[in-house]
């Protein structure tokens, strides 16, 4: 009993440092951290768009940590190989002010959605706090934050490297971090001035010109006339064509029957064969001499 309770110790022992060391060969590759504010709810969309790094051994348990008042996260996802998004099993845990997400990794790029409700609210002004738990080493980190639509007096605390206008007209402003160790947090504090509760993701789509009337349609009233004629002039048409061919038609004898007379011989009779006498081949009724031999036929009268 004593043996055996030493080899459980022994290989507890063993165990222990193992998980440490799988949790540890866990790496990303590239992450983009994308910040949406009131984008399609009044909360602050969060996504994490993730791709391991190629010495990430596959499957790979990972767990990510996202605000406990978050709740459920949205979407748990990975890129399937048609380069679609396709969800994935995942269990939750707390862990004091976080929810831990935990799931299985069949594949290297990653999708993960929440909706973060701690943006403060003071009349027209908004500020929100981004906080990165930094659950994993990260080669290359960026994050972009989209302004919500009306918004104005839009301010970022950290340095910003890059803006630009997507085409719906909102502004992008992306902040390239770089390479992030573990353990070591990444914070963003984002405020702006928005008079409404308008929703960028629930805009309808509008055209940047108006259309001319020209291209959305025709004016019946003047093209009316135009249709009416052409009709006219195509029944027109075919009317004569149809009295020519009519014409045509009654002017044409009609196929005269055929006549079947009985030519009879000369002085012979109607229907009846001759044979010649000299050679005994059959005559054709009218014929005087015999076509075989050319002797004279004997015509009874």
């Amino acid at each position: 009993m004593r043996r055996l309770l030493i080899f459980a110790i022994l290989m507890t022992s063993f165990l222990i440092p193992y998980n440490v060391n799988a949790q540890d060969i866990v790496q990303i590759d590239q992450m983009e951290i994308d910040i949406w504010p009131e984008y399609d709810r009044p909360d602050v969309l969060v996504i994490y768009r993730i791709t391991l790094s190629p010495d990430t051994s596959l499957p790979a348990s990972i767990t990510l940590s996202i605000p406990a008042s978050a709740g459920q996260p949205n979407a748990v996802a990975y890129e399937n190989v048609n380069g679609g998004l396709s969800t994935m099993q995942y269990e939750t845990q707390l862990d004091g002010e976080w929810l831990e997400i935990t799931f299985t990794a069949l594949f290297p790029k990653l999708q993960i959605e929440y909706y973060d409700p701690s943006m403060e609210r003071s009349g027209d002004m908004r500020e929100f706090d981004y906080f990165w738990n930094a659950d994993y080493a990260i080669n290359d980190l960026v994050i972009s934050i989209q302004e919500p639509v009306n918004a104005s007096d839009f301010e970022i605390k950290q340095p910003v490297d890059n803006s630009f206008q997507l085409p719906n007209g909102l502004t992008i402003h992306e902040n390239s971090i770089g390479e992030v160790a573990a353990g070591t947090p990444v914070s963003i504090n984002l405020s702006y001035v928005k008079p409404d509760d308008t929703l960028a993701g629930l805009q309808p789509v509008q055209p940047v010109e108006p259309i001319p009337e020209q291209a959305i349609g025709f004016d019946l009233q003047n093209i009316l006339p135009w249709i009416l004629g052409a009709i006219g002039l195509a029944l027109l048409l075919g009317g004569g064509y149809w009295y020519v061919q009519t014409t045509r038609a009654r002017s044409r004898p009609k196929n005269p029957r055929r006549r079947h007379s009985s030519r009879r011989a000369s002085g012979g009779q109607p229907g009846k064969s001759v044979y010649c006498h000299q050679c005994g081949k059959g005559s054709v009724q009218g014929d005087t001499f015999c076509r075989s031999c050319g002797t004279k036929l004997r015509i009874d009268g």
